[in-house]
């Protein structure tokens, strides 16, 4: 008799590899958006409130104001709650399930307004300061980035 665990039908040989590279991006997208609140100046309380980010005068650190134009958003803008909520539902969200617990949302929405709040606020300060926008320093299916064509 076969292990309760037993597949009735056979996998492929891909569904493991495959399935460990789509949560590896899943996982991925967390941390990367957490480290982009954290970049523009906006960390979570245990309670969700928002709070600045800090550093240490260390030079090897990265935030917003280390670049020309840099500013952080302002922790108690409608901005920075909604971040704080973003890094929160990141922290919590890596590593084990948040379903019918008190964790943020972590959903696709969820981190569309917060790369909603995060991009527009990297174009009005750092990219602005060097005549650039974030859109045209991407690559992008058509041409390109702009500002690496030469003159």
């Amino acid at each position: 008799m076969p292990a309760p665990w037993t597949m009735p039908v056979p996998l492929s040989p891909y569904i493991v590899p495959v399935r460990s590279i789509a949560n590896s991006v899943h996982e991925g997208r967390h941390s990367a958006l957490r480290w982009l609140v954290f970049f523009v100046g906006i960390m979570a309380k245990k309670d969700h409130t928002p709070t600045k980010s800090y550093y240490t005068d260390d030079d090897r650190e990265v935030w917003i104001e280390r670049f020309h134009g840099g500013k952080c958003v302002d922790p108690a803008s409608p901005e920075g709650v909604e971040l704080a909520l973003a890094y929160n539902a990141c922290t919590q969200a890596t590593g084990h399930p948040t379903r019918d617990t008190n964790h943020p949302d972590i959903r696709e929405a969820a981190m569309a307004r917060a790369l909603g709040i995060i991009i527009p606020h990297l174009d009005r300060t750092i990219y602005a300061a060097k005549g650039l926008r974030l859109r045209d320093c991407t690559i992008r299916m058509d041409d390109g980035p702009k500002y690496l064509t030469p003159p």
